[in-house]
């Protein structure tokens, strides 16, 4: 810390009553709103040991793993290299997932699930829901840490560069943390394509639709149906899934591949016998769908209309496609 930050935190300190309920929230302020400053990351760490110092040790690890999203700003951070590697410049994201890394173990906090016991890293209330029903538990807690999101991209990054069997165990790592992440799955399910594991890349295209909860990942998804029909001569199968892909959302590869195929008349008997063979369904998963509603209803209930309309809206892109066009 500079002078000024030093100087900031002893008038802090000097002005604390000593009492829990009346120090705490003047601290947790304090955090919130240096948390934005470019060079306050140790000045928000001491204020978070000096918060602490207030805490019984059963809440002590949960309160530093808060701190931490506000000193380091790890969503910022990941929302930059997000935007490296949509304009394919993987390297550099490479390069700030190694920062990341550094810092993870800068500050001694573990890189592997099994040391949080029954911790989970969820980015979406609806995932932290949808693995309590699938999982069938209830003691589960939420690390605000991104750990799902930290080991997305460094295993695309690992892909990107044709490092397939890195890039799975980096998706086996992601998915420790997140169990109901749709997009790690496909992640998995591409890596293992590449590495001719068929019956594992199936398993894992099919746990990515399980999970589902976006449009992009019934795009995709659909898409890589589109694909193995193609790889197996089904052309006029192929095409119609390339048209239900772009329905939900548009993409080159979606684009290109229809121009490859043929555009024959498809019963829907027909394109069901065919996925059914493969056991891959073509709709989203209701039990997504009904975890949604179920989330919708409770917001609903207390008020919070911000929020029921948002998974309101998801409800509404999963089970109504864009028409063709659109």
């Amino acid at each position: 810390m500079d002078r000024t930050q030093t100087e900031l935190l002893n008038s802090i300190k000097e002005n604390l009553s000593g009492e829990k309920a009346l120090d705490l929230p003047v601290i947790m302020k304090y955090i919130t709103s240096y948390s934005s400053y470019e060079g306050y990351e140790e000045f928000i760490y001491a204020l978070g040991d000096l918060a602490k110092s207030y805490l019984s040790d059963e809440f002590k690890q949960d309160f530093s793993l808060s701190i931490e999203v506000y000193a380091f700003d790890y969503f910022t951070k990941l929302d930059a290299i997000e935007h490296l590697m949509n304009r394919r410049q993987y390297d550099l994201a490479f390069t700030g997932l190694e920062k990341i890394f550094e810092h993870l173990n800068k500050r001694h906090l573990p890189l592997l699930q099994e040391a949080y016991g029954n911790h989970r890293c969820f980015t979406d209330e609806l995932q932290y829901h949808l693995y309590k029903d699938a999982a069938k538990v209830t003691d589960v807690l939420n690390i605000p840490i991104p750990y799902d999101l930290i080991y997305l991209y460094h295993a695309a990054c690992l892909k990107h560069t044709k490092n397939h069997k890195e890039a799975l165990i980096e998706c086996e790592k992601g998915l420790s943390f997140d169990p109901v992440s749709s997009d790690l799955y496909f992640l998995k399910a591409t890596c293992l394509k590449q590495l001719n594991r068929q019956e594992d890349y199936y398993e894992a295209l099919r746990l990515s639709l399980y999970f589902a909860c976006t449009r992009a990942a019934m795009s995709r998804y659909l898409l890589e149906l589109a694909f193995i029909a193609h790889k197996d001569n089904q052309r006029a199968i192929a095409h119609e899934m390339c048209k239900r892909s772009i329905a939900y959302m548009k993409s080159c590869d979606a684009f290109d591949l229809l121009e490859e195929t043929e555009g024959l008349p498809v019963t829907i008997e027909r394109l069901e016998d065919y996925f059914k063979q493969l056991n891959f369904k073509l709709e989203p998963n209701p039990f997504v769908i009904q975890t949604a509603n179920t989330l919708i209803k409770q917001y609903q209930a207390n008020g919070n209309l911000e929020a029921a309309n948002e998974y309101q809206t998801m409800v509404n892109h999963l089970t109504n496609r864009k028409k063709e066009g659109n």
